[in-house]
């Protein structure tokens, strides 16, 4: 069974690190990140601003028809949160994710 928690928060982080990516805030180690999740989801290894505003349905769809890749997403942002700057938070009222950019952390909804 497919859990749409995990699909939401995972798709809302990669969603969050590819926007980073196009902005130029992420560290290499970031960038880095970038490139191994890219290819698990099938998407570009160098998004670019027109990429944007489909990439949440992308992911969402590349999760939902691959089950492998959502485990496979969730270990490689796990092994380095701090690479990305990108927090997931779930809880039962709130799935969202946010940045970190030099010590102040940003919630996108």
């Amino acid at each position: 069974m497919i859990d749409p928690v995990s699909i939401a928060a995972v798709t809302a982080a990669v969603t969050v690190l590819a926007t980073k990516f196009v902005e130029g805030v992420l560290a290499e180690a970031g960038k880095s990140l970038w490139k191994r999740v890219a290819p698990v989801l099938g998407l570009a290894e160098s998004p670019k601003p027109e990429d944007l505003p489909d990439m949440p349905e992308k992911v969402a769809q590349a999760l939902v028809e691959r089950p492998d890749a959502l485990a496979e997403v969730q270990r490689i942002l796990a092994e380095n949160p701090a690479a990305t700057g990108v927090n997931i938070t779930i809880n039962a009222k709130n799935v969202g994710a946010g940045y970190v950019a030099g010590n102040q952390y940003n919630k996108n909804d």
